[in-house]
């Protein structure tokens, strides 16, 4: 069983929507050249990115065939 003031426990908000995170990442041009992004966005919508890409599959990572 989770601890009470566990952020795992059943309910508990495991991100804060107050807290934000610097994110930077490669972003490919038309011209083909990649350039620079960083925005700051909050802990939730970081994850919700981080799950967002092609090899990521309902929230599960999953791995790229050969």
């Amino acid at each position: 069983m989770a601890k009470m003031n566990s952020r795992w426990r059943k309910g508990a908000q495991r991100y804060s929507t107050e807290r934000t995170v610097e994110h930077t990442r490669s972003v490919r041009q038309a011209d083909g050249n990649r350039r620079r992004e960083t925005d700051s966005v909050t802990e939730v919508r970081f994850v919700e990115r981080a799950h967002e890409g092609p090899e990521w599959r309902k929230g599960a990572r999953i791995r790229k065939r050969s």
